[in-house]
């Protein structure tokens, strides 16, 4: 999803001066998602973010799809009050959605990317483990109180 997501904001970003190089290489050139996703800089991001360190090592690791729950568990472990989620960085291709679901049900491109971008694949599922056992915990410190 960060590669799609990153993929149509390069393409919907209107003024140059808010463009890196590569935004607008992409808007110009106006390559497709496959391409897009085949450049060195676009691969595996997520792993380059966390240079090498487990996510083991990490508090906390949420992740976007459960974004609420995971903001909810982090307030609990953190001792927050309740937090107030706002939206302030939507996505503003045109069809955003739409373009998401018809990439998501063509399988034979999906497993591409998937494979260009194997280490944040092997990254996102050892954080959806990491969730797994953390839901345990909070399930059970719930029990617990």
């Amino acid at each position: 999803m960060r590669l799609i997501s990153s993929y149509c904001h390069s393409l919907s970003i209107d003024s140059d001066v808010e463009k890196n190089k590569l935004q607008t290489y992409i808007s110009y050139t106006k390559q497709e998602l496959l391409e897009f996703a085949k450049m060195p800089e676009t691969q595996n991001l997520m792993s380059r973010c966390v240079q090498g360190m487990k996510l083991s090592d990490f508090y906390f690791v949420g992740i976007q799809e459960f974004f609420q729950d995971d903001l909810s568990d982090l307030r609990e472990m953190l001792g927050w009050s309740e937090v107030e989620n706002r939206w302030y960085n939507k996505n503003k291709y045109q069809g955003y959605h739409a373009y998401v679901n018809n990439v998501l049900a063509d399988n034979n491109l999906v497993a591409q990317l998937a494979d260009i971008n194997r280490e944040d694949i092997e990254l996102y599922e050892t954080a959806l483990k990491l969730r797994q056992q953390r839901k345990k915990g909070t399930r059970m410190l719930s029990v617990i109180h």
